[in-house]
């Protein structure tokens, strides 16, 4: 799980990884990429009713902070369709039981793009 921290002037991510994950040795020190695709959420472990041991679970972990230098994002909500072919998709993930396109249809509306009511583009952002 990583977290989005407004620290510094681009902001840092704020994660941790299995120790036993080689990456954290291989990271540490280097630029790295973080990429995020859809919606996604931090799961507490406090939330479980077993209640996992806090201290296996944090001596089996490595925390790492990565200060963000430089933003690439690219929308592709289709927003160089057709307005039919937008709003015929637009509609199918209002018509889904998925929690993630009802999160992109909120997210379309948000952004009013790629669902069908405005006239297709061809930026990316």
């Amino acid at each position: 799980p990583m977290l989005f921290h407004d620290e510094g002037e681009k902001g840092v991510i704020i994660g941790h990884m299995a120790k036993a994950n080689p990456q954290w040795r291989a990271a540490d020190q280097q630029r790295v990429s973080a990429v995020f695709s859809g919606p996604h959420a931090y799961i507490s472990p406090t939330w479980y009713e077993s209640r996992p041991a806090m201290e296996k679970l944090l001596n089996a972990v490595v925390g790492f902070k990565i200060v963000i230098d430089d933003i690439h994002a690219k929308e592709k909500l289709g927003q160089q369709k057709s307005n039919a072919d937008q709003l015929g998709v637009y509609q199918g993930l209002l018509n889904s039981q998925s929690a993630d396109a009802a999160e992109l249809v909120r997210y379309m509306d948000k952004r009013g793009i790629g669902n069908g009511h405005c006239a297709p583009t061809r930026h990316s952002y």
